[in-house]
């Protein structure tokens, strides 16, 4: 396989113990009201997954409150509120309808609220495993686009979400190359490994090409590339291989730990660069379908960020997108 220059090929050594993965048994599918009806591609893969899992769909339509008017012009909210709630049946009816054909044991409900608040309150009170949701359909722009209702959802939501990216017409949904993004902090340990381990759990079962990349940078190497003439000779050759080996040991121990090898179910990257620069470029040039990668565990304020690298990664690249958080 083509290496790009400064990335490595990772020769890791599998450890041989058995990895217990997390069974995925409830599968949640938002549809949001004013998209009229449910994506197909998010529908298509939902069923796919919930076949492949054995998992129980939930089938859920999110629609805002109709506010009580107050006029000179008589209006029956009640009323309306019946036609919508008869209009959203229809949708759910034609998802239980599909599932049922595929001998799929599914659900559906309507919601009615703010969809973001009422999504993430379901996910916890129905202790959700997986939420599949497309990408928010722009009326304005003919087209689904990452919203701020997305990264909302994929800021707050304690189950992993994967979201679909906008409409390719010439690239159907497929799961066939998955890129794991993780980082070597000792601190996040548990949550690499568990991204590892869910990229390990979708590549077996969609038979897809499994791809885990690290990167990596000098600390303060801007300021050491101007000031290399000042330096000892070979210093900065010498700091570049340490903390180079150093980064390659903690991602030889996450991929093993994940119970993944180089070469046999996984193709590891360590790049030196920028880390939403270099995944966005290794996202684009693999074609990957969807990129896998986790959030901060935050609170208060913090809980409403991603994480700068997640989140500028989440803005850019043009793949299906499944975040997760250390609580998963």
């Amino acid at each position: 396989m083509f290496i790009p220059k400064k990335r490595i090929a990772i020769p890791i050594h599998h450890r041989g113990r058995n990895i217990v993965m997390q069974q995925i048994s409830e599968i949640l599918v938002p549809i949001i009201r004013a998209e009229a009806v449910c994506d197909p591609r998010q529908l298509s893969l939902s069923l796919q997954l919930a076949k492949t899992c054995n998992a129980h769909l939930t089938f859920m339509v999110f629609e805002e409150n109709i506010p009580q008017l107050v006029g000179p012009i008589p209006f029956d909210t009640c009323l309306l509120k019946k036609s919508r709630a008869q209009e959203c049946q229809v949708v759910l009816d034609a998802c239980l309808a599909q599932a049922e054909e595929a001998g799929l044991h599914a659900t559906a409900d309507l919601v009615w609220g703010n969809p973001v608040d009422c999504l993430i309150r379901e996910i916890q009170h129905r202790k959700v495993d997986l939420v599949v949701k497309s990408a928010e359909y722009h009326h304005f722009l003919g087209q689904r686009r990452l919203s701020g209702n997305d990264l909302n959802v994929l800021r707050l939501s304690v189950a992993p979400v994967l979201l679909l990216a906008e409409e390719q017409p010439d690239h159907p949904v497929t799961l066939k190359t998955l890129l794991v993004a993780v980082d070597t902090d000792p601190d996040n340990e548990a949550l690499n490994i568990h991204l590892l381990e869910l990229g390990r759990q979708l590549a077996e079962l969609q038979q897809a090409q499994l791809h885990a990349v690290h990167t990596w940078r000098l600390i303060g190497e801007d300021y050491m590339t101007r000031a290399r003439h000042h330096a000892p000779p070979n210093l900065h050759t010498k700091l570049e291989n340490v903390l180079k080996e150093d980064h390659m040991k903690r991602f030889q121990h996450l991929l093993s730990g994940a119970g993944l090898k180089h070469g046999e179910n996984v193709t590891a990257h360590l790049i030196r660069g920028r880390a939403s620069e270099e995944i966005c470029r290794l996202d684009e040039e693999l074609g990957i379908d969807l990129m896998i990668m986790g959030t901060h565990a935050r609170r208060g304020l913090e809980k409403f960020m991603i994480g700068n690298t997640a989140e500028n990664v989440a803005t850019s690249v043009k793949s299906s997108l499944l975040i997760a958080r250390p609580d998963h």
